[in-house]
């Protein structure tokens, strides 16, 4: 490898690499540039994938698309998910957010949408979306709190995020977040690291979360299903998405997981505990607020 090159690539690929990635750059804001110039043109989502965080929201999303009913995000070859407009990007404007939709001649007979799976646990994202879409469709995919919780860990871990143990990370989550509240209340437009990326237990809880989306949004635009539900058996509640969406049935094509990972397997006695007490009580509070039951 010669001096500051990269490790893996074969002297004399380190310029036509870096060309390449400035190419794609580029291309990428030729498109959105071309996309916002568009954006009167274009529509706003119908449906909201809202979260929670590792509960199977990409392999969903992924799958809506691939639906004869349902345009994908543009521009299509991207495959992207999800814009995050009502949680890191509010400060863009509206034309900007729109950019990301289909062109309304485009899609007749269709609908689109995005999921960002922060939307639920931001403070924000709901009075946001209420004053932009407040028409959309919201759905909700949400899995064992512990396991949520012991999947988006394991994950941080993965992308180098977090370095300290479970249980000390539990320990300290609400010390770290506090003062990532305040700030996030005095300023609206700050955005935090740490309150989207370590909050293992404060995502998870559900009900506190879906009643801040509930007071702006009416309970028969939210569709609540359980990831555990949605991956042992998907075609009954696949069926009931489309006609929740007003999509006719039956799916076009089979579900499969993406993103997943093996189950996290977690020696640490003390913290499983610890997790299985703050949780004790989500699925009974769940289902009091959503009047279906609930039960992990």
């Amino acid at each position: 490898m010669t001096r500051g090159g990269v490790p893996g690539l074969p002297p004399g690929t380190q310029g036509r690499s870096h060309l390449s990635l400035q190419v794609r750059q580029g291309a990428k804001r030729c498109l959105r540039a071309y996309a916002v110039g568009t954006s009167r043109w274009r529509g706003l989502p119908d449906y909201l994938i809202i979260g929670a965080k590792r509960s199977g929201t990409t392999a969903l999303a992924r799958w809506l698309t691939r639906q004869a009913g349902v345009s994908p995000l543009f521009p299509p070859l991207q495959g992207i998910k999800g814009v995050h407009y009502f949680d890191r990007h509010f400060g863009q404007s509206e034309e900007w957010y729109r950019s990301f939709f289909p062109l309304l001649g485009s899609r007749r007979g269709l609908i689109s949408g995005e999921a960002s799976p922060y939307y639920l646990y931001h403070p924000f994202a709901a009075r946001r979306a209420a004053q932009v879409v407040p028409g959309a469709r919201l759905i909700v995919l949400l899995r064992h709190p512990v396991d949520r919780a012991l999947s988006h860990f394991r994950d941080e871990r993965k992308l180098g995020n977090e370095t300290r143990p479970l249980m000390q990370a539990l320990e300290e989550e609400e010390g770290l977040l506090a003062p990532e509240h305040a700030r996030m209340e005095a300023d609206p437009s700050y955005y935090s690291f740490a309150h989207e990326h370590l909050s293992y237990a404060e995502q998870g809880a559900y009900a506190l979360h879906l009643r801040r989306w509930l007071g702006f949004f009416p309970r028969e635009q939210l569709f609540a299903l359980r990831s555990e539900d949605l991956f042992s058996d998907p075609l009954p509640h696949l069926v009931r998405l489309l006609a929740f969406l007003g999509l006719p049935g039956p799916p076009r094509t089979a579900f499969t997981k993406e993103n997943s990972a093996p189950r996290m397997t977690c020696a640490d006695r003390e913290a499983l505990g610890w997790l299985d007490r703050r949780f004790g009580s989500v699925a009974e509070e769940l289902s009091d607020l959503l009047g279906t039951r609930f039960a992990w």
